[in-house]
């Protein structure tokens, strides 16, 4: 196990000298520490530093500075070994599985090593192990390079499509059109309202949609609520009860808590995964890294611990979430965003006044610039009392499109939900904001 492939690693060097339009991609695609052999590796080494795979070069190279010397008879070997060119996306998941195979077994080594010391405790053991795999990337090496993706990149595209993209919506029909339909993986959606504007309710609600639409897995970093808080709203709206109520029912009707236990295991067991308890960006990437979701939330943003410094402004956590989802953007191509935040105190005021769809997210909602869709919601007491000649009826609940890369911007939608579950109808009516006109200027005597 883990021992090399000479020939595919000769092979892959000759497959450079051979034909210097495909060194470029496979240097890209590789490291000289994926090689074994001396020969080899030295080999890559000279022609990922020279740029260049001119056979005379190469060996003059080599003589330079030390470390192995290149015969004439070696670059032969290296050009013999090489006898199908489109074999080469092969030879490289070869030598890479190999590598792999070796960085694995290193590391259980020192595992062994670790937990024969009776004088460290098993947690800090364990602390250690995490460390040394998470510095390692093992599951970024051992998912690149198996088909490279230089070579087959368009046949590769192609076959992801056809098996089918999950595609993220809100839930909300009238408000999913207007970014043509959803989000694809690599895009961000970002929700902002103030406290009590179902926020939560509506995330869960698109997260219900998003695992019925495409049964693809979802990770919930929920920095608000506690995860069996989230449980009990999802209990609540399966069975079209209360969340408290969904609480309660262990104790007054163990029957049909079992019952409802059992259809939310089925439906969210392997698919919805809540972590209620990981507050720094690290910790969330070391959870993506494992266990490599279709859908990533979070809820909410500026309750993120900073590293290293803690109580950390607002302004601070959304620059650093920006900076962090820009990065895992790309390192996480497959995997679709959707960003919850509370608004400032100020912000509130300003939405009570009628100033909405600004987009104003507690410490001035930076993460706006890397958007793809915006969403603000507004509770408007007022509209729901001039419905009714009653003032015992649940609020509007207003969302207003306030950035859309793949659509218009600045619409407004009521949203259709109901109040006790606390859970959406999945339809919405587009109506406009109602403004006091105002001079633009005042004069002054």
């Amino acid at each position: 196990m883990g021992m090399p492939n000479i020939d595919a690693e000769y092979a892959i060097i000759g497959a450079c000298l051979i034909d210097n339009s495909l060194s470029a991609n496979i240097i890209k695609d590789m490291s000289p520490s994926e090689f074994c052999d001396p020969k080899a590796r030295r080999a890559f080494e000279l022609i990922s530093s020279l740029n260049t795979c001119d056979m005379l070069v190469l060996i003059n190279e080599s003589a330079k500075n030390g470390g192995v010397k290149l015969e004439q008879r070696d670059v032969a070997s290296f050009i013999d070994a090489c006898k199908h060119m489109p074999n080469v996306p092969h030879y490289i998941s070869i030598v890479k599985e190999a590598a792999l195979r070796r960085m694995i077994a290193s590391i259980g080594s020192k595992l062994v090593n670790m937990s024969s010391d009776a004088s460290v405790p098993v947690a800090e053991i364990l602390d250690r192990a995490r460390a040394v795999i998470d510095d390692a990337s093992l599951y970024r090496a051992g998912t690149e390079g198996r088909l490279s993706k230089y070579f087959d990149s368009d046949e590769a595209e192609m076959r992801k499509w056809a098996k089918g993209v999950p595609i993220y919506k809100v839930g909300i029909e009238e408000l999913d059109a207007c970014y043509q339909g959803g989000l694809l993986p690599g895009q961000i959606c970002y929700i902002i309202g103030p406290q009590g504007s179902m926020k939560t309710a509506l995330l869960l609600h698109s997260i219900r949609d998003y695992i019925a639409r495409n049964g693809r897995k979802v990770v919930f970093f929920s920095l608000d609520m506690m995860g069996e808080e989230i449980k009990d709203r999802l209990m609540a709206a399966k069975a079209m009860i209360t969340p408290q109520r969904a609480r309660m029912l262990y104790l007054e009707d163990r029957q049909t808590y079992e019952k409802l236990k059992a259809e939310i295991k089925d439906e969210y067991e392997y698919l919805l995964k809540i972590y209620d308890n990981t507050r720094t960006f690290p910790e969330m990437r070391k959870v993506i890294v494992a266990e490599r979701p279709s859908l990533v939330a979070i809820d909410f943003i500026t309750a993120v611990e900073v590293e290293q410094k803690k109580d950390s402004p607002d302004y601070l956590k959304l620059s650093r979430a920006e900076e962090c989802l820009r990065r895992w953007k790309t390192e996480f191509p497959d995997v679709t965003w959707v960003i919850l935040n509370q608004m400032s105190e100020t912000s509130k005021l300003l939405q009570g006044k009628g100033d909405v769809g600004l987009g104003r997210g507690r410490g001035g909602g930076s993460l706006t610039n890397i958007a793809h869709v915006g969403i603000e919601l507004f509770v408007d007491q007022a509209a729901a009392r001039e419905d009714s000649f009653s003032n015992n009826v649940q609020p509007w609940l207003i969302a207003t499109i306030f950035k859309n890369r793949l659509g218009g911007a600045g619409k407004y939608f009521r949203l259709f939900y109901h109040g006790p579950t606390m859970t959406f109808t999945g339809h919405g009516e587009r109506v406009n904001p109602v403004r006091e006109k105002k001079p633009m200027f005042n004069l002054s005597l």
